[in-house]
Parts: structure tokens; C-alpha cells; sequence
């Protein structure tokens, strides 16, 4: 999993793969296996278009979710321009495949700021989503279960 902090979205690639490796799941190649190990390799055997972190510069997360992933991007504005530092992404569970997707991109971002701790734990950075529906958490009152879990580990 060494490589996943060099591709885009390498879980959402990965996946029919990552299903062949299940108990008791038979091992059968398919086309959709082929483009996305084809894929995968594509992706680490060209350079990688990432950057060294500044420590003097803000860090800029951008997250997003979809119905089987979700993902995210570190980046940094190095000399005018937006340079992407590493990327996370994570095959959602069934469960977690069930969840509205409010609460998938609320994932995405603990996920993220999980993921990212070193680069970002005592700092100030910006949090990009595409989904506004989330602005309802700064007004939350008294939150329960997960999502109170949740933001709590934000505030860590």
C-alpha cells in the first residue's frame, strides 16, 4: 500500500483487484481486472508530478466521496502554483457504502485528516469539499453517536 500516496484515486483503480484477494472469493481474471492492473501500472511508471512540503506554508486538503471511495489530496501553493504533496484514498465497506452522502464526505475528511496527521496536527489548513451540506456541522448543538465521534477526532 506504499504506493497509494502516488496515485490519484489508486483505491477506486484498484478495486477489482483488492475484490480477488477476499476469503473465499474464487480468483477470476477478468477485463475489468486487466484495465485496472494495466491502469495501476500506467500510473507507477510515470513520474509523479509531486512536491516536497514547505513547512512554512499553509497545507490545503481537498476531499471527496463517491458511492465504493473515498479520497483525498495534499497539496501546498508553492512559488504561485498549487502543488499536490501526497494523495489518500480508501475502498468504503459495505456499511460505509450505505451511508447517505453527507455523512460519506464527513468520512472522507476524518479519513483524510486521520491519514495526513503529521503534515497537519497544531496547524491551520484549508479544507476544500464539494459538499456544502456539511457547513450544518459548525452549527451542530449536541451531536451523538459517530458523528459526535467524529467531530471530536476533527478537534484533536
Amino acid at each position: 500500500m506504499y504506493y497509494r500516496k502516488f496515485v490519484k484515486d489508486f483505491s477506486t483503480i484498484a478495486r477489482p483487484l483488492h475484490k480477488l484477494t477476499k476469503a473465499k472469493q474464487k480468483f477470476i481474471w477478468t477485463n475489468e481486472c486487466n484495465n485496472a492492473f494495466n491502469r495501476l501500472k500506467d500510473a507507477l511508471t510515470s513520474a509523479p508530478n509531486l512536491a516536497y512540503p514547505e513547512t512554512g506554508t499553509q497545507f490545503i486538503l481537498d476531499t471527496d466521496a463517491s458511492c465504493e471511495s473515498i479520497g483525498a489530496v495534499l497539496s501546498q501553493e508553492i512559488d504561485g502554483q498549487e502543488r499536490v504533496i501526497a494523495y489518500f484514498s480508501k475502498c468504503l465497506s459495505g456499511p460505509e457504502r450505505n451511508y447517505c452522502v453527507t455523512r460519506k464526505d464527513l468520512l472522507a475528511i476524518v479519513k483524510a485528516v486521520e491519514h495526513f496527521h503529521p503534515y497537519l496536527y497544531g496547524r491551520r489548513f484549508l479544507l476544500r469539499t464539494d459538499h456544502a451540506s456539511l457547513t450544518w456541522l459548525l452549527n451542530l448543538k449536541n451531536p451523538e453517536g459517530q458523528i459526535a465521534r467524529w467531530i471530536q477526532r476533527l478537534q484533536e
